[in-house]
Protein backbone atom coordinates (compact mmCIF):
# COMPACT_ATOMS: atom_id res chain seq x y z
CA UNK A 1 0.00 0.00 0.00
CA UNK A 2 1.55 3.36 -0.83
CA UNK A 3 1.28 6.37 1.15
CA UNK A 4 0.88 10.00 1.16
CA UNK A 5 1.43 12.16 4.32
CA UNK A 6 0.61 15.65 5.01
CA UNK A 7 2.46 17.28 8.15
CA UNK A 8 0.21 19.53 10.43
CA UNK A 9 -0.38 22.95 8.73
CA UNK A 10 -3.21 24.78 6.70
CA UNK A 11 -3.06 23.35 2.56
CA UNK A 12 -4.59 25.81 0.29
CA UNK A 13 -6.71 23.42 -2.61
CA UNK A 14 -7.54 25.61 -6.06
CA UNK A 15 -9.63 24.62 -9.20
CA UNK A 16 -7.49 22.66 -11.91
CA UNK A 17 -7.22 25.23 -14.35
CA UNK A 18 -11.10 24.67 -16.11
CA UNK A 19 -11.82 20.94 -14.67
CA UNK A 20 -13.94 20.30 -12.18
CA UNK A 21 -11.73 18.96 -9.72
CA UNK A 22 -9.00 20.56 -7.36
CA UNK A 23 -7.49 17.09 -6.89
CA UNK A 24 -8.10 14.29 -9.41
CA UNK A 25 -6.47 11.28 -7.85
CA UNK A 26 -4.81 8.28 -9.77
CA UNK A 27 -3.57 4.89 -9.01
CA UNK A 28 -5.00 2.29 -6.08
CA UNK A 29 -4.60 1.43 -2.73
CA UNK A 30 -3.02 4.39 -1.34
CA UNK A 31 -3.50 6.01 2.04
CA UNK A 32 -3.63 10.08 2.52
CA UNK A 33 -3.19 10.91 6.33
CA UNK A 34 -2.63 13.88 8.04
CA UNK A 35 -1.65 14.46 12.01
CA UNK A 36 -5.10 14.77 13.54
CA UNK A 37 -6.86 18.28 14.02
CA UNK A 38 -3.64 20.12 13.04
CA UNK A 39 -3.67 18.92 9.09
CA UNK A 40 -6.48 21.14 7.29
CA UNK A 41 -7.18 20.91 3.55
CA UNK A 42 -9.13 24.07 2.32
CA UNK A 43 -10.54 25.36 0.06
CA UNK A 44 -9.47 28.94 -1.60
CA UNK A 45 -12.38 31.40 -1.12
CA UNK A 46 -13.71 32.78 -4.40
CA UNK A 47 -14.99 29.78 -6.20
CA UNK A 48 -17.40 30.71 -9.41
CA UNK A 49 -20.74 29.26 -9.08
CA UNK A 50 -20.03 25.89 -10.95
CA UNK A 51 -20.30 22.42 -9.28
CA UNK A 52 -16.50 21.71 -8.07
CA UNK A 53 -15.01 17.95 -6.48
CA UNK A 54 -12.24 19.22 -4.18
CA UNK A 55 -10.98 15.26 -4.73
CA UNK A 56 -12.33 13.63 -7.60
CA UNK A 57 -12.14 9.40 -7.09
CA UNK A 58 -12.73 8.35 -10.28
CA UNK A 59 -12.96 4.33 -10.74
CA UNK A 60 -10.30 3.61 -8.17
CA UNK A 61 -10.02 1.52 -5.79
CA UNK A 62 -8.34 0.99 -2.35
CA UNK A 63 -7.47 4.76 -1.21
CA UNK A 64 -7.94 5.61 2.40
CA UNK A 65 -8.32 9.45 4.04
CA UNK A 66 -7.37 9.40 7.43
CA UNK A 67 -6.66 12.30 10.46
CA UNK A 68 -7.52 15.02 7.85
CA UNK A 69 -9.65 18.36 8.62
CA UNK A 70 -11.38 19.26 4.93
CA UNK A 71 -12.63 23.24 5.22
CA UNK A 72 -14.70 23.88 2.29
CA UNK A 73 -14.25 27.81 3.21
CA UNK A 74 -18.14 28.57 2.94
CA UNK A 75 -17.11 31.78 5.12
CA UNK A 76 -20.17 30.53 7.35
CA UNK A 77 -20.42 30.02 11.37
CA UNK A 78 -22.93 28.84 14.20
CA UNK A 79 -22.47 28.39 17.94
CA UNK A 80 -24.80 27.60 20.79
CA UNK A 81 -26.25 30.11 23.74
CA UNK A 82 -24.91 29.40 27.18
CA UNK A 83 -26.36 30.11 30.40
CA UNK A 84 -25.87 33.74 31.56
CA UNK A 85 -25.46 32.41 34.97
CA UNK A 86 -25.40 28.41 36.55
CA UNK A 87 -28.95 28.88 38.05
CA UNK A 88 -29.99 30.76 34.90
CA UNK A 89 -30.86 28.46 31.60
CA UNK A 90 -33.60 30.87 29.83
CA UNK A 91 -33.90 34.54 29.65
CA UNK A 92 -35.49 37.33 27.39
CA UNK A 93 -33.59 38.91 24.77
CA UNK A 94 -33.46 43.09 25.80
CA UNK A 95 -30.70 46.02 24.62
CA UNK A 96 -27.57 46.31 25.52
CA UNK A 97 -27.02 42.79 26.99
CA UNK A 98 -24.57 40.63 26.42
CA UNK A 99 -25.21 36.73 24.91
CA UNK A 100 -22.91 34.14 26.28
CA UNK A 101 -21.78 31.32 23.96
CA UNK A 102 -20.16 28.55 23.61
CA UNK A 103 -17.31 30.39 21.40
CA UNK A 104 -17.63 33.16 18.92
CA UNK A 105 -14.93 31.82 16.26
CA UNK A 106 -15.81 32.84 13.25
CA UNK A 107 -17.99 35.35 13.94
CA UNK A 108 -16.97 38.80 12.63
CA UNK A 109 -15.31 41.45 15.16
CA UNK A 110 -19.14 42.82 15.02
CA UNK A 111 -21.93 42.41 13.27
CA UNK A 112 -25.20 40.44 12.72
CA UNK A 113 -26.43 37.07 14.08
CA UNK A 114 -29.21 34.61 13.70
CA UNK A 115 -30.88 32.74 16.92
CA UNK A 116 -32.95 29.36 15.74
CA UNK A 117 -35.72 28.77 18.24
CA UNK A 118 -36.74 25.30 18.73
CA UNK A 119 -39.83 25.59 16.80
CA UNK A 120 -37.76 26.77 13.63
CA UNK A 121 -38.00 30.46 13.83
CA UNK A 122 -35.66 33.11 14.29
CA UNK A 123 -35.05 36.29 15.17
CA UNK A 124 -31.63 38.47 13.99
CA UNK A 125 -29.26 40.49 16.76
CA UNK A 126 -26.69 42.86 16.20
CA UNK A 127 -23.76 42.61 18.56
CA UNK A 128 -21.20 45.93 18.83
CA UNK A 129 -18.13 43.68 19.94
CA UNK A 130 -17.21 40.13 20.75
CA UNK A 131 -15.53 38.29 22.78
CA UNK A 132 -14.32 34.35 22.62
CA UNK A 133 -17.69 33.31 24.58
CA UNK A 134 -20.05 36.36 24.11
CA UNK A 135 -21.75 38.64 21.96
CA UNK A 136 -21.40 42.35 23.78
CA UNK A 137 -24.26 45.17 23.57
CA UNK A 138 -26.90 43.59 21.36
CA UNK A 139 -29.53 44.80 20.45
CA UNK A 140 -32.57 43.80 18.07
CA UNK A 141 -34.27 40.58 18.61
CA UNK A 142 -37.33 39.22 20.49
CA UNK A 143 -38.29 36.31 22.76
CA UNK A 144 -36.53 33.69 25.33
CA UNK A 145 -33.59 32.00 24.39
CA UNK A 146 -31.75 29.04 26.11
CA UNK A 147 -29.00 27.29 26.47
CA UNK A 148 -28.99 25.01 23.71
CA UNK A 149 -29.98 27.09 21.04
CA UNK A 150 -27.92 27.63 17.92
CA UNK A 151 -26.52 30.92 17.11
CA UNK A 152 -25.42 31.10 12.87
CA UNK A 153 -23.80 34.11 11.33
CA UNK A 154 -25.99 33.72 7.90
CA UNK A 155 -29.33 31.72 8.29
CA UNK A 156 -29.01 31.28 4.45
CA UNK A 157 -27.22 29.33 1.85
CA UNK A 158 -25.68 32.24 -0.38
CA UNK A 159 -22.18 31.63 -1.45
CA UNK A 160 -20.48 34.07 1.40
CA UNK A 161 -16.52 33.56 0.63
CA UNK A 162 -18.27 32.33 -3.37
CA UNK A 163 -20.34 33.06 -5.87
CA UNK A 164 -23.80 31.65 -5.16
CA UNK A 165 -25.12 28.89 -6.67
CA UNK A 166 -28.94 27.60 -6.23
CA UNK A 167 -28.00 24.09 -5.54
CA UNK A 168 -24.92 24.44 -4.12
CA UNK A 169 -22.19 21.70 -5.40
CA UNK A 170 -19.00 21.99 -3.96
CA UNK A 171 -18.13 18.56 -2.96
CA UNK A 172 -15.36 17.68 -0.44
CA UNK A 173 -14.97 14.09 -1.79
CA UNK A 174 -16.45 12.98 -4.99
CA UNK A 175 -16.26 8.58 -5.66
CA UNK A 176 -17.50 8.32 -8.67
CA UNK A 177 -17.40 4.37 -9.40
CA UNK A 178 -14.62 1.63 -8.45
CA UNK A 179 -14.72 1.54 -4.44
CA UNK A 180 -13.02 0.09 -1.56
CA UNK A 181 -12.47 3.54 0.04
CA UNK A 182 -12.06 4.33 3.87
CA UNK A 183 -12.32 7.58 5.61
CA UNK A 184 -11.34 7.22 9.25
CA UNK A 185 -11.00 10.09 11.70
CA UNK A 186 -11.48 12.93 9.12
CA UNK A 187 -13.34 16.15 10.16
CA UNK A 188 -15.52 18.11 7.45
CA UNK A 189 -16.48 21.64 7.76
CA UNK A 190 -18.14 24.70 6.64
CA UNK A 191 -18.39 23.07 2.95
CA UNK A 192 -20.66 25.02 0.27
CA UNK A 193 -22.11 21.97 -0.67
CA UNK A 194 -21.38 18.37 1.05
CA UNK A 195 -19.06 16.79 2.02
CA UNK A 196 -19.46 13.44 0.20
CA UNK A 197 -21.04 12.29 -3.09
CA UNK A 198 -21.24 8.89 -4.04
CA UNK A 199 -22.61 7.40 -7.31
CA UNK A 200 -21.52 5.89 -11.08
CA UNK A 201 -18.19 6.68 -12.60
CA UNK A 202 -18.12 9.47 -14.93
CA UNK A 203 -18.20 7.73 -18.00
CA UNK A 204 -21.68 7.67 -17.17
CA UNK A 205 -22.04 3.94 -16.56
CA UNK A 206 -24.51 3.39 -13.99
CA UNK A 207 -24.01 0.24 -13.61
CA UNK A 208 -20.44 0.86 -12.34
CA UNK A 209 -21.28 2.01 -8.61
CA UNK A 210 -19.37 3.47 -6.04
CA UNK A 211 -19.21 0.49 -3.45
CA UNK A 212 -17.62 -1.02 -0.27
CA UNK A 213 -16.95 2.42 0.83
CA UNK A 214 -17.01 3.07 4.69
CA UNK A 215 -17.42 6.29 6.85
CA UNK A 216 -16.25 5.50 10.35
CA UNK A 217 -15.61 8.05 13.20
CA UNK A 218 -15.70 11.25 11.57
CA UNK A 219 -17.73 14.42 11.80
CA UNK A 220 -19.55 16.90 9.43
CA UNK A 221 -20.60 20.09 10.48
CA UNK A 222 -22.11 23.15 8.84
CA UNK A 223 -22.98 22.32 5.16
CA UNK A 224 -24.58 24.29 2.36
CA UNK A 225 -26.29 21.04 1.02
CA UNK A 226 -25.69 17.69 2.08
CA UNK A 227 -23.75 15.80 4.72
CA UNK A 228 -23.48 12.86 2.78
CA UNK A 229 -24.86 12.15 -0.58
CA UNK A 230 -25.97 8.96 -2.72
CA UNK A 231 -25.75 10.90 -6.00
CA UNK A 232 -26.74 7.45 -8.41
CA UNK A 233 -25.86 4.22 -8.33
CA UNK A 234 -23.97 3.07 -5.14
CA UNK A 235 -23.88 -0.45 -3.09
CA UNK A 236 -22.70 -1.03 0.48
CA UNK A 237 -21.79 2.24 1.98
CA UNK A 238 -21.47 1.83 5.80
CA UNK A 239 -21.84 5.07 7.65
CA UNK A 240 -20.58 4.22 11.86
CA UNK A 241 -19.89 6.33 14.47
CA UNK A 242 -19.90 9.75 12.46
CA UNK A 243 -21.29 13.09 13.66
CA UNK A 244 -23.07 15.16 10.61
CA UNK A 245 -24.67 18.60 12.04
CA UNK A 246 -25.97 21.57 10.64
CA UNK A 247 -26.89 20.31 7.14
CA UNK A 248 -28.89 23.06 5.15
CA UNK A 249 -30.87 20.27 3.35
CA UNK A 250 -30.51 16.57 4.59
CA UNK A 251 -27.77 14.99 6.72
CA UNK A 252 -27.48 11.60 4.31
CA UNK A 253 -30.00 12.03 1.02
CA UNK A 254 -30.09 9.29 -1.50
CA UNK A 255 -30.64 11.12 -4.34
CA UNK A 256 -30.43 9.15 -7.54
CA UNK A 257 -33.70 9.74 -9.16
CA UNK A 258 -34.03 10.42 -13.07
CA UNK A 259 -31.19 7.86 -13.46
CA UNK A 260 -33.25 4.70 -12.76
CA UNK A 261 -30.79 2.79 -10.44
CA UNK A 262 -30.68 1.97 -6.79
CA UNK A 263 -29.24 3.00 -3.61
CA UNK A 264 -28.70 -0.11 -1.78
CA UNK A 265 -26.47 -1.48 1.05
CA UNK A 266 -26.66 1.80 3.34
CA UNK A 267 -25.87 1.21 6.70
CA UNK A 268 -25.78 4.30 9.12
CA UNK A 269 -24.71 2.79 12.77
CA UNK A 270 -24.60 4.77 15.98
CA UNK A 271 -24.42 8.29 14.47
CA UNK A 272 -25.70 11.43 15.55
CA UNK A 273 -27.60 13.32 12.86
CA UNK A 274 -28.90 16.57 13.37
CA UNK A 275 -30.22 18.87 10.18
CA UNK A 276 -29.75 22.51 10.09
CA UNK A 277 -31.70 24.57 12.89
CA UNK A 278 -34.40 26.32 11.58
CA UNK A 279 -35.80 23.62 9.36
CA UNK A 280 -35.16 25.40 5.90
CA UNK A 281 -35.72 22.38 3.71
CA UNK A 282 -39.42 22.71 3.54
CA UNK A 283 -39.56 23.42 7.12
CA UNK A 284 -39.15 19.88 8.37
CA UNK A 285 -36.24 19.25 9.49
CA UNK A 286 -35.38 16.31 7.46
CA UNK A 287 -32.30 13.84 8.58
CA UNK A 288 -32.64 10.80 5.73
CA UNK A 289 -34.07 10.06 3.21
CA UNK A 290 -34.06 6.71 1.70
CA UNK A 291 -35.59 7.05 -2.03
CA UNK A 292 -35.83 4.96 -5.03
CA UNK A 293 -34.18 6.02 -7.97
CA UNK A 294 -37.04 6.35 -10.54
CA UNK A 295 -38.85 9.38 -9.55
CA UNK A 296 -42.10 7.70 -10.33
CA UNK A 297 -41.64 4.42 -8.06
CA UNK A 298 -42.68 1.13 -8.54
CA UNK A 299 -39.87 -0.23 -9.79
CA UNK A 300 -37.84 -3.18 -8.13
CA UNK A 301 -34.67 -2.80 -9.83
CA UNK A 302 -34.16 0.75 -8.49
CA UNK A 303 -35.92 0.46 -5.33
CA UNK A 304 -33.80 1.74 -2.44
CA UNK A 305 -32.86 -1.57 -0.31
CA UNK A 306 -31.24 -3.25 2.43
CA UNK A 307 -30.84 -0.34 4.46
CA UNK A 308 -29.88 -0.37 8.10
CA UNK A 309 -30.57 2.68 10.19
CA UNK A 310 -29.62 1.52 13.65
CA UNK A 311 -28.78 2.53 17.05
CA UNK A 312 -29.05 6.13 15.64
CA UNK A 313 -29.33 9.62 17.45
CA UNK A 314 -31.34 11.67 15.13
CA UNK A 315 -33.21 15.45 15.33
CA UNK A 316 -35.46 15.49 12.32
CA UNK A 317 -37.18 12.95 10.42
CA UNK A 318 -36.40 10.13 8.02
CA UNK A 319 -38.19 9.54 4.39
CA UNK A 320 -38.22 6.44 3.26
CA UNK A 321 -40.33 6.30 -0.11
CA UNK A 322 -39.99 3.28 -3.02
CA UNK A 323 -37.88 1.43 -0.54
CA UNK A 324 -37.56 -2.57 -0.02
CA UNK A 325 -36.21 -3.98 3.12
CA UNK A 326 -35.22 -1.40 5.32
CA UNK A 327 -34.58 -1.89 9.20
CA UNK A 328 -35.25 1.42 11.41
CA UNK A 329 -34.59 0.13 14.66
CA UNK A 330 -33.29 0.94 18.16
CA UNK A 331 -32.73 4.92 17.68
CA UNK A 332 -33.37 7.94 18.97
CA UNK A 333 -35.29 10.39 17.23
CA UNK A 334 -35.95 13.65 17.95
CA UNK A 335 -38.93 15.76 16.00
CA UNK A 336 -40.87 18.80 16.62
CA UNK A 337 -44.47 19.27 15.59
CA UNK A 338 -44.94 23.08 17.07
CA UNK A 339 -46.75 25.03 15.07
CA UNK A 340 -45.80 28.47 13.84
CA UNK A 341 -46.97 30.52 11.65
CA UNK A 342 -44.62 29.00 8.29
CA UNK A 343 -45.17 25.51 8.42
CA UNK A 344 -45.43 22.46 10.89
CA UNK A 345 -42.18 21.33 11.59
CA UNK A 346 -42.37 18.23 11.16
CA UNK A 347 -44.14 15.08 9.26
CA UNK A 348 -43.96 11.64 10.66
CA UNK A 349 -40.71 10.91 12.20
CA UNK A 350 -40.31 8.14 10.21
CA UNK A 351 -42.18 8.88 6.83
CA UNK A 352 -43.14 6.07 4.39
CA UNK A 353 -44.43 6.28 1.32
CA UNK A 354 -45.00 5.39 -2.33
CA UNK A 355 -44.39 1.81 -2.72
CA UNK A 356 -42.23 0.78 -0.14
CA UNK A 357 -42.52 -2.95 1.35
CA UNK A 358 -41.04 -5.38 3.89
CA UNK A 359 -39.78 -1.72 5.98
CA UNK A 360 -39.12 -3.07 10.14
CA UNK A 361 -39.56 -0.38 12.49
CA UNK A 362 -38.64 -1.37 15.88
CA UNK A 363 -37.39 -0.53 19.24
CA UNK A 364 -37.39 3.13 18.77
CA UNK A 365 -37.25 6.41 21.12
CA UNK A 366 -39.18 8.75 19.83
CA UNK A 367 -39.76 12.37 21.47
CA UNK A 368 -41.57 15.90 20.76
Amino acid sequence: TAGVGFPAGAFMLDRDGVNTWCVKLTGQNTVIRGVKNRTVLKLREGQDNSALAIFLLDDLRGFTFRDIVFDGNWGNAMTQIDAVADDQDGYALTNGMTIPVNSTTGFPASGTATICFLDGTVTTITYASKTSTSFVNCTGGSGTVQRGFSVVLLNDHTGINHDDQVDPKHLMIMARGGGDHKFEHCHFQNIYGDAFWFGASTDDDLFNAARNCSIVDCSIDLMGRNGITFGSHCDNISIVRTRIENTWTTCVDAESQGYDVPVRGISIDNCLLRPWPSYPAGGWGQAISCIAGNPSGYNHASAARNWRIVDNEIYGFTSIADAIDVVFSRNHVVVNFTDNDVSPDSVAPVYISHASDNILISDNWIYD
